[in-house]
């Protein structure tokens, strides 16, 4: 996001000012016009275009950084290794809203699996590890927890 969303903005104003996409967003002479490009004018699925590679990658990146939580826990389940947080679940250290979200994200999970993870990795949430813990925790086939937090986060959620 720190990267992300300065380079998209800087794109769009670049491509508002220049009048075209003429314009290097990287290396020396970053988002300046070229002299003596035709003002073209910009469409909407012109700049998509343009912005469209970084959130891709963006995207995919953040997918493969839940791949650690989702191996760690599927080896502690199959060493037969006690999770602590399912255990927090009836315990007193949070809240009682946050505890109930836990157990809701959990149920949903392990009742609609593919679409459950593939919605929630879709929607901006700081929780979405724990939906990669649960997936390891009730050994769901690595092919379909990743495939769906990729589409996801990488197709969906950059839109």
């Amino acid at each position: 996001l720190l990267f992300l969303f300065p380079h998209i903005i800087a794109i769009s104003h670049a491509a508002q000012v220049c009048q075209n996409l003429d314009f290097s967003s990287r290396g020396d002479g970053t988002y300046m016009c070229i002299e003596n490009a035709p003002q073209t004018g910009v469409s909407f699925w012109q700049l998509w275009l343009a912005v469209f590679p970084a959130c891709w990658l963006w995207g995919s990146g953040t997918a493969a950084g839940e791949i650690p939580p989702y191996l760690l826990t599927r080896a502690a389940r199959l060493a037969g290794e006690s999770n602590g947080e399912f255990e927090d679940l009836e315990g007193e250290g949070d809240l009682e809203v946050v505890r109930q979200m836990k157990k809701w994200m959990i149920d949903v999970i392990e009742k609609y699996g593919f679409m459950a993870i593939l919605l929630l990795a879709a929607w901006p949430n700081a929780a979405f590890d724990l939906c990669g813990m649960a997936c390891g925790h009730f050994l769901m086939p690595f092919w379909t927890f990743f495939g769906a937090t990729y589409i996801g986060k990488a197709l969906i959620k950059v839109q």
